[in-house]
């Protein structure tokens, strides 16, 4: 997601329903993966200082630096269907909204 040059905050809200709370049996949960401090150059997160897992719990709501924090949502093996309402906020970049750690709720 590093091509979406003018983003400059994502925001995520889960609208999943209750089967979503517990964490799947297989392993393949639809998370979010935030790979904090990977380098510019590095598109698989191999870089990272960080890595978190964020589960789409219906109610949770998810914001990150989008344009310095490698992301990606995960496959899932649920008859559930995922429903998020994503926001995308453009603007200029303040490094004060860096990512040291996303924001759940």
């Amino acid at each position: 997601a590093r091509n979406l040059i003018s983003t400059q905050v994502t925001a995520v809200l889960y609208l999943c329903g209750p089967a979503w709370d517990e964490p799947a049996r297989s392993g393949d949960d639809g998370a979010l993966v935030l790979y904090c401090g990977a380098d510019a150059a590095d598109d698989e997160g191999d870089s990272a200082t960080a890595v978190h897992r964020v589960r789409p719990v219906g109610g949770r709501l998810v914001l990150f630096d989008s344009r310095t924090v490698l992301h990606e949502v995960r496959p899932h093996g649920r008859r559930d269907d995922r429903f998020a309402l994503t926001l995308w906020l453009g603007g200029e970049h303040y490094p004060e909204f860096r990512c040291l750690r996303p924001y759940v709720s």
